[in-house]
């Protein structure tokens, strides 16, 4: 609440040294209710998105530091082994997220786009389009538009899709490389069957 009364503060404070053709309305940079709304809701939006990043890497560091200290007590080397993949699998989601997201956007500007042609033809420029007998070619132009949002859309739900999957295998991967490296050492006299259980489950609790 601090950061927010903090937040609407220097935005009044630099709404008030604007110019005055500001105020007016008709400037290309913006009008007094785009300021209000940024008081009223996106100050506070911001500031709950933040709080939430603080809380969610609070937890994640408590989980990490936590778990990783009974993994290495457990068994350093398995845990050294499982730390040495965090890395590659990081990278690799971190790739498919960013594709992921370059769609979303693209998706995101094709159904801003249908939505401006609409509000643009039926709020200001109907009485033009009705005087030119454009009716059908408005419409084709439309359709057009929602085509693409249409296709664009489809193309992030894959993407998005795709990226759960890639998710959820290498989290299987992980899990089955744990047990199978812990399963050798088993056998081998390194680790006890409990050890190697309790590794599974403190492995299972850092990454959620």
């Amino acid at each position: 609440e601090r950061s927010l009364a903090r937040l609407r503060r220097d935005l009044y404070r630099a709404a008030l040294v604007r110019r005055s053709v500001f105020f007016d309305g008709t400037t290309e940079h913006g009008n007094p209710s785009e300021l209000v709304a940024a008081l009223e809701k996106e100050a506070r939006v911001v500031c709950a998105t933040y709080t939430e990043q603080v809380q969610n890497g609070a937890r994640y560091a408590s989980s990490i530091l936590n778990g990783g200290a009974s993994l290495a007590r457990l068994n350093a080397r398995l845990a050294l082994e499982l730390l040495a993949t965090i890395p590659v699998a990081a990278t690799l989601l971190r790739v498919a997220g960013k594709a992921v997201s370059r769609r979303a956007a693209a998706a995101a500007a094709a159904a801003a786009r249908c939505n401006e042609r609409a509000a643009e033809c039926l709020t200001r420029s109907m009485r033009f389009v009705r005087a030119a007998g454009a009716e059908g070619k408005e419409w084709t132009r439309y359709a057009a538009l929602c085509d693409e949002a249409a296709t664009l859309g489809a193309a992030h739900g894959r993407a998005r899709g795709a990226f759960h999957g890639l998710l959820d295998a290498v989290a299987k991967i992980a899990v089955l490389g744990v047990v199978a490296r812990g399963g050798a050492l088993v056998q081998s006299g390194a680790m006890t069957a409990g050890d190697l259980l309790s590794f599974s489950l403190y492995a299972g609790y850092c990454a959620l």
